[in-house]
């Protein structure tokens, strides 16, 4: 018994690490995990940020029109995601459910840690 313990233990903790895994996608293939309620994590290069009075927006991969994938944080949230000009440029990691917004994908910040440099 003492022996089975272990290793069952050892096999959840693989079984689970690997279900519970984010899923990492490009931002050119965001689009088809658009309406999933599945958390994804999205890389791209950032190309532009614009700010406006309401919310700032990432263009991702590609400058507007052209970009695949857009972030956007809301005013509401801007002070807990923090200071972005750091992204500029950047290729990034974005955490979140992938939605539509005309016909494009784009995830909603709200937070801190769904944004990070990627690796």
């Amino acid at each position: 018994m003492k022996i089975q313990f272990p290793l069952a233990f050892i096999l959840l903790l693989f079984i689970g690490s690997n279900v519970f895994a984010q899923q990492k996608i490009k931002a050119s293939d965001a689009k088809s995990h658009i309406g999933q309620k599945d958390t994804v994590t999205v890389v791209g290069k950032v190309f532009h940020i614009k700010t406006t009075e309401h919310a700032i927006f990432f263009d991702i991969d590609a400058s507007y029109p052209d970009n695949p994938f857009t972030v956007i944080i809301f005013e509401k949230d801007m002070i807990s995601v923090g200071d972005v000009s750091k992204y500029d440029g950047k290729t990034i990691e974005i955490t979140g459910i992938v939605t539509d917004h005309n016909s494009k994908p784009e995830i909603v910040v709200s937070n801190a840690k769904q944004l990070k440099l990627a690796q």
